[in-house]
């Protein structure tokens, strides 16, 4: 508390401050300032009575809270001011109710307290309080936007929509009429690549739980005829009206005609849609013209008949590409396992890489041992044939299957053993061939037959085996097994 020296030099002037910010509840309050000296010990002071001015303070309240709709609510609006308070404003939903003036309002409730507050507004001289508040009414679906009934061409996309309020929360739940199948329980049903099957009526249902349901019907139609007229100008055009018969239209659905206008990137496109299609439909001429600020343009538009194909048609198409594809899927995996099989056999010998030799016992005594080395199971020609004529018929033979070979190589340059079907007296089995490590040539044959195979680069020997016949010679009997 600062003090400051007076005039006279003897006295002092002192200043006490008292800051507060001073509410509703100060109003009224005495506050008192007490000095105290030497000069004056009993103290002198001082006292002050506030007066709080303020704009009303508002409460605002319903009861009961929670209705039903068609009850009755008491709005009570409780406020305190000072000065006193000048007036009492009632509004719902921003619109003053001119027939309430008091501190309480008592109205009949419907839906629209669920949505739209109820006002409340206090004034006195400084100023004016407003306070709102909503009422929990309980009602029934409502709708609040219709559906739409569709013109639609078979394959194209369709999209009903509806819009239903209520409270408690609602459940929507879209149905086709003739099926319990629940086909969406969203406020848009979307029908994607329609058919004819499609066609018929839909049910916006809406359910709100313990009070009520309602719902709504619309239609979907398979469009019969289609007449589109594209308009390209600039500026677009402000109106195009479609004239056929006794009927303009430029909007909206006239009986089975129903016109609608889509804006592209390339104009305007009307289209005259024909829910059903008659004969004399096909006879009539179709007129498109629109307008814009610099004129008309008119175009002819002519309604024709596109035959559909029977279903017994597309059914046997269909059926007939599915056996073609399958023929073709065959015919290839046939081919892919047949070149597999190639790619995996053993590698064929050329004429040029054969050895065959034919041992006969009684033709020389001295190699009747060797080559019974080198052949465990000789082979006899048939008796009633001579060697030359088994030789020729064995060497036909070689050179039938040598022309098959002829362009395949062993890479393993293996070794052949030729083998005679044996008779029934002789063990059957494949005898081994080894290769003599002589030249084929340094035997001395001295019959015609071994000079006939030394030409073809074969070598023969011959023998005779008693109470044995051989069906050497034959080719359905030989054997050979490549090592």
């Amino acid at each position: 508390m600062p003090n400051t020296l007076m005039e006279d030099g003897k006295r002092e002037a002192a200043v006490s401050m008292l800051p507060l910010v001073p509410d509703d509840k100060d109003s009224g309050r005495t506050y008192t300032c007490r000095v105290l000296n030497p000069a004056a010990p009993a103290g002198r002071q001082t006292s002050v009575t506030i007066n709080v001015q303020h704009p009303p303070s508002v409460t605002l309240s319903v009861q009961p809270q929670t209705v039903m709709e068609g009850a009755k609510v008491l709005f009570i609006c409780s406020a305190s001011a000072n000065p006193e308070i000048t007036g009492y404003r009632w509004s719902k939903g921003g619109i003053p109710i001119s027939e309430a003036n008091g501190d309480s309002l008592e109205v009949t409730v419907d839906h629209s307290y669920f949505t739209d507050p109820v006002s409340c507004e206090v004034s006195n001289s400084v100023g004016s309080t407003n306070v709102s508040t909503l009422v929990d009414v309980q009602f029934g679906p409502r709708l609040l936007s219709e559906p739409k009934p569709l013109v639609v061409d078979i394959g194209m996309d369709a999209a009903f929509t509806c819009s239903w309020t209520g409270n408690p929360p609602l459940t929507l739940a879209w149905t086709k009429q003739g099926s319990s199948v629940v086909l969406s329980n969203s406020n848009t049903l979307q029908l994607k690549a329609v058919t004819q099957e499609d066609a018929g009526t839909y049910t916006c249902k809406a359910i709100v739980p313990r009070i009520g349901v309602a719902e709504r019907d619309v239609t979907l139609t398979n469009s019969k005829g289609k007449l589109e007229c594209l308009v390209g100008s600039s500026p677009p055009p402000e109106k195009i009206v479609w004239t056929f018969g006794d009927v303009s239209l430029s909007a909206g659905t006239s009986g089975r005609f129903t016109v609608q206008t889509v804006t592209s990137d390339r104009g305007v496109l009307s289209s005259l849609i024909l829910s059903e299609t008659h004969a004399q439909d096909f006879e009539l001429r179709y007129n498109c013209t629109a307008w814009n600020r610099f004129g008309t343009g008119t175009a002819l538009v002519i309604l024709k008949e596109q035959e559909a194909l029977p279903m017994l048609i597309i059914v046997g198409a269909t059926v007939g590409g599915g056996c073609v594809l399958i023929i073709c899927i065959i015919t290839l995996v046939s081919l892919c396992c047949r070149n597999s099989v190639k790619g995996k056999k053993g590698t064929r010998l050329s004429k040029s890489d054969i050895r065959v030799q034919i041992v006969h016992s009684d033709h020389n005594a001295t190699r009747g041992n060797d080559d019974e080395e080198d052949v465990k199971e000789p082979m006899a020609p048939n008796s009633s044939e001579s060697p030359g004529t088994s030789r020729t018929e064995h060497s036909d033979l070689l050179e039938e299957e040598e022309d098959e070979r002829s362009d395949i190589k062993d890479p393993t340059n293996g070794y052949y053993n030729v083998r005679a079907h044996e008779d029934r007296h002789v063990r059957s089995g494949f005898s081994e061939y080894v290769p003599n490590p002589r030249p084929v040539d340094a035997y001395d044959h001295s019959d015609q037959a071994s000079k006939v195979s030394s030409s073809s680069r074969f070598s023969y020997a011959s023998s005779q085996v008693s109470s044995q016949q051989s069906d050497y010679g034959r080719p359905s009997q030989q054997r050979m097994q490549t090592h």
